[in-house]
């Protein structure tokens, strides 16, 4: 297999990864039970919103995690493969150009594609399920990817919340009155259930698109905010943004960020009660005690800082991403220790004892009371070119080279909202950050 990772970069930084298999859980005679919740462009600050989820799945919380590939195809093959996007192929979402030909990211781009976190654990014995977004790029022609046991993905009309598709296992079907949130929510409870009633330990996915925004299936005009469940259409009606307060926020023109912020915590609520729901189904088959839960998002969203909206670019809003987790092997506690989404996948397999197929570009003891990164790469393709931007970030530090070669330096313990550009007043720093690039 070839793996093209930087061990240039881990010298530089004076790190090292620890071997799979050596997590706080390793060697255990009960093989726990995982199940993963993802949602998709969730801000680490609309937690708050989220009581269930704290209550249920915060004995461990990650305050500094964040998502190194800010974009939603990148960030879920690392999750998948545990390696940068320039090792697993995957450096942006799938892109056509005008000649019909795709570019620089989608499924298709995603090397081995038979050997991901599925696979490592379908081999260990452990019964595979994914409910919800698989990764963009993927079609139902390409068929079940290796290693998924049960697999039931959105297809037609992903993010929208009525009048979509599911594909499961072969055979399309449409729904048109169940919330997509709460159909996730349906589908990993009954998954959950399957396994457990066949004896084995199970590795669930539970992807929920909330609090992403669609495209509405009759104008097909896309809409910058997600659509509620009907129940929770009227809630928080007087709750002002948080963004709105940032020293760093700017009004983005055409772009309702108010309307935008409470539609996505509306679109939240479902999630908030499906994490509920699956907690007490592995409650009543008599799992719970053996099963780790993992809570977070593949990137985080601007909702008008620094004037932008969105994400794939080098501030906190983007990066920064929740993390909680729950269950045996998991300590107690909040930790600033240095994480991101690359390391989820060997972290996983050492709770499970479970290897890898692919060499690891992530820590696997995220899980663990120390450990971590002092250091992280972050970076982002664009739809040309292999690289929009690279950098790496530091408890204190953030440093960003663009494509055009135009840089920035940010000190987050003095200027947390990124306000200043100390580009070219630390030469030495630059210097220092720059070479540890790859």
């Amino acid at each position: 297999m070839k793996h093209r990772f930087v061990l240039g970069l881990v010298a530089a930084l004076g790190l090292t990864v620890t071997s799979p298999g050596l997590g706080p859980s390793a060697g255990a005679q009960q093989a726990p039970n995982i199940v993963v919740i993802m949602v998709d462009d969730m801000r680490a600050d609309e937690m708050e919103w989220m009581p269930r989820t704290r209550r249920l799945l915060g004995q461990f919380e990650l305050t500094q995690f964040v998502s190194n590939h800010p974009l939603c195809c990148p960030a879920r093959a690392e999750f998948l493969t545990g390696q940068f996007g320039h090792n697993n192929g995957v450096r942006h979402n799938p892109e056509t150009d005008p000649d019909g030909l795709t570019s620089m990211g989608g499924y298709q781009d995603l090397r081995d594609p038979d050997n991901t976190l599925a696979t490592w654990f379908d081999d260990a014995g452990y019964a595979t399920s994914i409910a919800g977004k698989f990764i963009n790029g993927w079609y139902d022609y390409m068929g079940v990817p290796a290693g998924w046991d049960r697999f039931s993905v959105l297809t037609r009309n992903t993010y929208a919340a009525y009048d979509y598709d599911v594909w499961r296992d072969g055979t399309t079907q449409t729904y048109t009155d169940l919330h997509n949130n709460d159909f996730v929510t349906e589908e990993s409870i009954s998954q959950i259930t399957t396994a457990t009633d066949e004896g084995r330990p199970y590795f669930h996915y539970a992807a929920y698109t909330a609090p992403h925004g669609y495209s509405d299936p009759v104008t097909d005009e896309w809409l910058q905010w997600p659509v509620p469940a009907v129940r929770h259409e009227d809630l928080f009606k007087g709750v002002a943004p948080p963004s709105r307060s940032a020293p760093s926020y700017e009004d983005v023109e055409g772009y309702p960020v108010t309307r935008v912020f409470r539609a996505r915590i509306r679109a939240l609520q479902s999630v908030d009660e499906g994490v509920g729901r699956i907690v007490r189904a592995t409650k009543s088959n008599g799992t719970f005690d053996d099963t780790v839960f993992v809570f977070t998002s593949d990137n985080g969203y601007l909702l008008g800082e620094h004037g932008l909206r969105g994400k794939n670019v080098p501030f906190e809003e983007a990066l920064r991403v929740p993390l909680l987790a729950s269950g045996p092997g998991i300590p107690r506690g909040a930790s600033a220790k240095g994480a991101m989404i690359t390391d989820l996948a060997p972290s996983l397999a050492a709770l499970a004892g479970v290897t890898p197929g692919r060499p690891q570009d992530g820590r696997s003891d995220m899980f663990a009371a120390g450990g971590g990164w002092s250091q992280i790469l972050i970076q982002a393709g664009s739809d040309k070119h292999e690289w929009w931007w690279r950098g790496v970030r530091e408890r204190r530090w953030v440093y960003v080279r663009y494509l055009d070669r135009r840089t920035m330096l940010f000190d987050l313990q003095r200027d947390p909202f990124q306000l200043h550009n100390l580009r070219g007043k630390r030469p030495a720093l630059e210097e220092r950050l720059r070479t540890s690039l790859p």
